[in-house]
């Protein structure tokens, strides 16, 4: 057993409990890779005398108790990987002591403790883990308090990711330290305040996670110097102000997403520069005025999201879009016509455009032939849908403006085409 340098039986479904014994003397282990079975007991104490181990890899097993305090022995450790766990922090304290022996860890390049319980504050210790290079990921690890500004010190991080915690306070200006990050995830946490102007310092960001937290003011207009950044999402939070014009022209963006928070303002002709988007999610701000109609040159985009706002028409342009997958353009104000030109969308499997103010025929070819009656309830001007079949328990349950005509200002019906929708109910005709 002394001579033993690699223990691999990962990936195996193995079950019953990991040895804990300290006196088993492995002094020539380098690499313990036990990840993604089903073991139980604790992390085996027998590795805080490994001094030669290189990665320690426990991840997605049941293990439960605390994350030895005297890892600092481990002088050529490289990888600690407790991901999907129940690990815990030392009872009866406040902050992860952990970390304060890894700062003797002068070889480490990762550190995933993500999805355990360990309930503690990071500590300012954080800050002397300058070796890892490569990831600490921390993620839904039932962690408090506010990020320390020392961890601005692990200048050589690549990615860092605290998302899904209870972390309050601001996004320090230290962050702006970590110029060689590529992906940082803060998102659905308690953060408050503006987003600090250092996170435009991250000039190789390439992924910013920000959503669902309590961030306000103004969107930094720095953030769009970011030329190598390929996700930003903001949604959920509570900016207000319009969204920077330079964000628009971050032709190499992929996925944005600035969701439910109070964004007012129109949307600039400069959309059109989002040469490369796939992905975007403007829905739920304040946003009116036009749709410029240079959002059809986004030949990428495969979803969109523009709902519970108050544009005004759909763009005829919008039939470039040949890349659309998803779209969403519900509680929107819309008014005019559904133009028939979006039948030839190749590749569109959803469309909603309900509670709006659309009249004319509804186009049946296309995304249109398999669409619901749900797609556009909530338009008393819109008819001659093609038959569908929809199920409804009740009639209850269908909006009055489906099952009684639009009226003309003088209160008389005035039908501008007839549409048969077969409902469950009775398999009866109804006239919109």
């Amino acid at each position: 057993m002394s001579s033993l340098e690699r223990i691999t039986v990962n990936f195996n479904n193995l079950s019953g409990t990991v040895p804990a014994a300290t006196d088993l003397h492995l002094p020539n282990l380098k690499l313990l890779l036990l990840g993604e079975n089903q073991l139980e007991g604790e992390t085996p104490l027998f590795i805080t005398n490994a001094s030669k181990i290189e990665a320690v890899g426990l991840e997605n097993n049941f293990l439960k108790g605390t994350i030895p305090t005297n890892l600092g022995n481990l002088r050529e450790l490289r990888g600690l990987f407790l991901t999907s766990n129940q690990l815990m922090n030392e009872p009866r304290e406040h902050e992860l002591q952990f970390f304060n022996s890894l700062a003797d860890c002068r070889m480490l390049r990762y550190l995933e403790v993500c999805y355990n319980p360990l309930s503690g504050i990071l500590p300012n210790s954080i800050g002397n883990l300058s070796s890892i290079t490569e990831a600490v990921n921390l993620a839904d690890a039932h962690i408090s308090g506010f990020i320390p500004a020392s961890t601005g010190n692990i200048s050589g991080l690549i990615t860092l990711v605290f998302k899904n915690n209870n972390l309050m306070g601001n996004i320090h200006s230290e962050i702006g330290k970590l110029k060689q990050l590529q992906g940082l995830s803060l998102s659905n946490n308690k953060l408050q305040r503006h987003i600090s102007e250092a996170v435009c310092h991250l000039s190789n960001l390439v992924k910013l996670f920000l959503q669902v937290n309590e961030l306000s003011g103004e969107i930094p207009q720095c953030i769009g110097s970011l030329s190598m950044l390929r996700d930003l999402s903001l949604g959920s939070n509570k900016f207000s102000s319009k969204i920077p014009l330079s964000l628009w022209k971050m032709s190499g963006l992929l996925n944005f997403d600035v969701s439910r928070n109070s964004i007012e303002g129109e949307v600039t002709p400069d959309i059109g520069e989002l040469k490369a988007i796939l992905e975007l999610n403007l829905s739920s701000n304040n946003l009116s005025g036009v749709i410029p109609s240079r959002l059809g040159e986004l030949l990428h985009l495969q979803y969109l999201d523009l709902s519970n706002n108050s544009f005004c028409q759909i763009p005829f342009s919008f039939s470039n879009l040949i890349s659309i997958e998803d779209w969403d353009l519900s509680l929107y104000d819309l008014s005019g016509t559904i133009p028939k030109s979006l039948e030839k969308l190749s590749y569109l499997k959803s469309i909603n455009v309900s509670y709006n103010v659309l009249d004319g025929e509804i186009p049946s070819g296309g995304a249109f032939a398999n669409s619901t009656l749900q797609s556009f309830v909530g338009n008393k001007g819109l008819c001659g849908m093609h038959i569908l079949e929809v199920v409804f328990p009740y009639k209850s349950d269908i909006p009055r403006t489906v099952w009684n005509p639009p009226l003309t200002r003088r209160g008389s019906p005035q039908p501008k085409c007839t549409a048969r929708v077969r409902v469950s109910e009775s398999d009866t005709p109804q006239d919109i």
